[in-house]
């Protein structure tokens, strides 16, 4: 098994007395830590004296970032809050490169039960008697996310109407959606990030779309919750879906 097939880890844990990183390229690690690094201390002042009780009781999110966003690699995983041994916050996170072809809007449901796992390890990971041998080692006996090819012709034009061949059989129009949805982003981003929680006390479940990530005005919402007031558009009501 090659590292690449491994998720790996980058964030501070209870363990630890600092940032702790495992079997992430360097490119990734340090785009992710300029997003955290810049959207952090604005988080801090939209929120004031309510900060750390919303960060500490921010969800998890699962993201899937594109090919292009960092590298061309299309990268799933997961972002959780966390504290290291000294009491310096900052979120835990974990994962995976996946190949260019890959389709990332088809991640949403065809690698359920991989997210599942990988929460569910970012959560054990909160122990404070953890180590990181116990997590890598968990990580490593993780199977890779099922995944599905983006077998989409490059050029779709968009003033044109548009036919699918549906080729997997039982024959489901939900087949082509997820090829569909990628389309679609492609056109208005050059490259794109998903994200998607179950919530928690303070932020309702929701689904996020945004091209590059999200910007720190944005990110402040991803632990309130108060997409409105962040710059994020919320077209469809609850209600309406």
């Amino acid at each position: 098994m090659s590292a690449e097939d491994v998720p790996g880890l980058h964030g501070r844990i209870p363990a630890y007395r600092d940032v702790v990183t495992r079997n992430l390229r360097s490119e990734f690690v340090l785009t992710w830590n300029q997003w955290i690094q810049r959207s952090m201390p604005v988080a801090q002042d939209n929120l004031g004296s309510e900060w750390l009780d919303t960060y500490l009781t921010s969800p998890l999110w699962r993201f899937v970032f594109s090919a292009g966003l960092v590298g061309q690699n299309v990268w799933c995983g997961v972002m959780m809050p966390s504290v290291d041994r000294t009491g310096q916050y900052y979120p835990f996170m974990l994962a995976q490169p996946l190949p260019a072809t890959t389709l990332p809007t088809a991640l949403f449901s065809e690698a359920e039960l991989w997210f599942q796992a990988l929460e569910q390890i970012a959560l054990e990971s909160l122990q404070p008697d953890g180590t990181l041998q116990q997590i890598e080692s968990r990580l490593h006996a993780l199977p890779r996310p099922e995944t599905r090819v983006n077998t989409a012709a490059t050029g779709w034009e968009m003033n044109r109407p548009v036919a699918v061949n549906l080729t997997v059989s039982p024959y489901n129009p939900l087949q082509s959606y997820p090829s569909l949805l990628h389309e679609l982003l492609r056109q208005r981003y050059p490259s794109y990030s998903l994200w998607w929680s179950m919530g928690s006390e303070r932020v309702a479940p929701a689904q996020l779309i945004s091209g590059y990530l999200p910007t720190p005005q944005c990110y402040t919402s991803l632990l309130a919750g108060d997409w409105d007031e962040r710059g994020w558009d919320t077209p469809f009501a609850t209600n309406a879906i």
